[in-house]
């Protein structure tokens, strides 16, 4: 009798393959592929910076894990195991060979693109804008454009104050900053002809602005007559600063007080107190600084000159400077302080003695104006009741520092502001 047996001949029995995870097979799929996005924007990233291994070591380990996973989620479909030794050994040999071989690519990508680039600006009629297409393609565009470059900058902006009428001298003092700022440090002469062709410009627009001074102050009778010494100075100052980079001229004030009021009380006059202090002589310096500037922004079609103040001990040299020198006396006599027609108190009689000196960049003395003034010869305030005692004193100051400087703007040529009727106490 024979005996039937499901076993295979040999006595071993089936052994069925696991089969795989789909899901977590598909899960590594997916991750490698965003590795593999990952790779590519490094990569694309670190084409546009400065070539580096570590930046091609970080590719490289993107790209690594990549593999891995990508490898570690196809080879059980494939009925197989990826072995546990691979995946690192992939990690690192990426790593290593892209942080050898990015750098090179990359530097090879970058002169391929600059020599394409450098070819398309020779054959182009080299605009400003051919030169920042130039200078966008290249993350190392060549440094000897830096000159032609401003000169195609400088003649573009000509073109465009011509068709648009803009500030010019603004504009041209900008970009020649901007242009001496981008110049080769090591040959900073090809800037030159772009330096030149600006201050060739602005001559233009100064020796302009002195036609149109000379138009706006006329021919007739002036309340303050033009200084010949003064102006000639003052036409020598706008010279020299369509030459310079520094369009300013700076104001410096020289103060003294030699009034001697000891005897106040007993010669029944209101005591000048703080009138003549330091504080109070800093206001008259900014009144006379803002008054004098706005004459200079009304004197010309455009701005031609800003106006600093400069300090007791700030450095001369190299500027231009427009000085002040005020020295307040007690003159004879005294007068009566009135309110509504009615007698309010004595007011010690004073003359303040003026000079106004220009100086050149070189210390050089150009032009000495001097005069002299009474505050008390046409003065009139409006008062508070909070107003200190001696604030009539403060107001006549005030007042003949801003009359001295619509004489000042008269003698340079340049129309007076308005005159005012009434002064008040400031704070």
């Amino acid at each position: 009798m024979s005996q039937s047996s499901d076993q295979p001949v040999g006595g071993m029995a089936a052994v069925d393959q696991p089969k795989p995870d789909r899901l977590a097979a598909g899960f590594k799929i997916l991750v490698g592929l965003a590795f593999g996005a990952a790779t590519y924007y490094l990569f694309d990233l670190h084409t546009k910076q400065t070539p580096s291994t570590g930046a091609g070591v970080m590719t490289g380990i993107a790209m690594g894990l990549g593999v891995w996973l990508l490898l570690s989620g196809i080879m059980p479909f494939m009925g197989k195991q990826l072995p546990r030794f691979v995946g690192p050994a992939l990690l690192v040999i990426c790593a290593v060979a892209m942080g050898m071989a990015e750098p090179k690519i990359v530097t090879a990508m970058e002169i391929r693109k600059e020599e394409e680039g450098w070819a398309q600006l020779q054959a182009s009629p080299k605009t400003f804008e051919d030169y920042q297409r130039y200078q966008f393609s290249s993350s190392a565009p060549r440094k000897d454009i830096s000159g032609p470059r401003a000169l195609a900058r400088v003649k573009s902006e000509l073109e465009r104050l011509e068709k648009y009428k803009g500030a010019r001298v603004a504009t041209l003092r900008r970009v020649m900053q901007e242009c001496w700022n981008e110049r080769d440090v090591k040959n900073p002469a090809t800037m030159q002809p772009a330096m030149d062709l600006v201050k060739e410009e602005l001559a233009k627009s100064y020796a302009k602005g002195l036609e149109d001074l000379a138009k706006s102050t006329g021919t007739g009778k002036r309340e303050f007559p033009e200084d010949p010494q003064m102006r000639a100075a003052f036409a020598a100052i706008l010279t020299r600063l369509a030459k310079s980079d520094d369009d300013s001229v700076y104001l410096s004030f020289v103060s003294k007080n030699e009034i001697k009021a000891d005897n106040a009380a007993a010669e029944k006059l209101i005591s000048p107190g703080d009138a003549f202090s330091a504080d109070r002589d800093s206001m008259r310096y900014r009144m006379f600084a803002n008054s004098l500037e706005d004459c200079l922004k009304s004197a010309f079609t455009e701005p031609l000159v800003n106006t600093r103040t400069l300090g007791d001990k700030a450095e001369r040299k190299g500027k231009v400077v427009f000085e002040v020198q005020c020295t307040s006396r007690r003159a004879p006599g005294y007068f009566e302080l009135t309110r509504d027609g009615k007698a309010t108190g004595r007011l010690l009689n004073m003359e303040v003695e003026w000079d106004f000196v220009i100086f050149d960049v070189d210390g050089k003395e150009l032009a000495r104006n001097h005069s002299k003034s009474n505050p008390a010869d046409s003065f009139r305030f409006r008062s508070k009741a909070a107003d200190p005692a001696w604030a009539p004193y403060s107001v006549m100051m005030d007042s003949t520092y801003y009359n001295y400087c619509r004489e000042v703007a008269g003698r340079l040529g340049m129309k007076p502001p308005a005159a005012r009727e009434y002064f008040s106490f400031q704070q």
